[in-house]
């Protein structure tokens, strides 16, 4: 007895298989019998969901063109199942110029100080978590055009 209302009866068990329909706990009973003599053992199969697995994603551009013309003004990354960020962008001499933990960083090309940063080539490194708490990390650099 599968404990969820179907049954076999057989005299032979090697390779005897059940597929359950539907999550949940099921007694299962083996009732073994010879002759007049019986003995039932019985164990609890626990059936649960799949785990969901969810691809994570992390990509961006490497140019952008932060001069108000509303096209590509902001460098930015597009974060698939990423519950955390940490984004560090410097300049060719390794000058730290944005330091992040916002999720949905944007940055505009701008200095700490509200002067624009100077055209040219930057280098950004992240690291970042999963939904799943996997590690993700990365490099690369991007060209500011104005």
């Amino acid at each position: 007895n599968f404990g969820d209302g179907s049954a076999w009866d057989t005299t032979v068990t090697i390779g005897t298989t059940h597929m359950f329909d539907s999550t949940g706990v099921y007694t299962v009973a083996v009732i073994a019998q010879n002759g007049t003599c019986t003995d039932t053992a019985y164990v609890q199969i626990i059936v649960s969901d799949p785990p969901v697995v969810l691809p994570v994603s992390i990509e961006t551009a490497n140019v952008f063109s932060p001069n108000n013309d509303g096209l590509n003004d902001f460098y930015s990354f597009d974060l698939i199942n990423i519950k955390s960020i940490q984004l560090t962008i410097m300049n060719r001499w390794g000058n730290v110029l944005v330091d992040s933990d916002d999720i949905n960083f944007q940055w505009n090309g701008k200095l700490s100080n509200g002067k624009d940063a100077e055209e040219g080539v930057y280098f950004y490194i992240y690291k970042a978590v999963g939904i799943h708490n996997e590690s993700l990390e990365g490099h690369g650099f991007i060209h500011l055009v104005r």
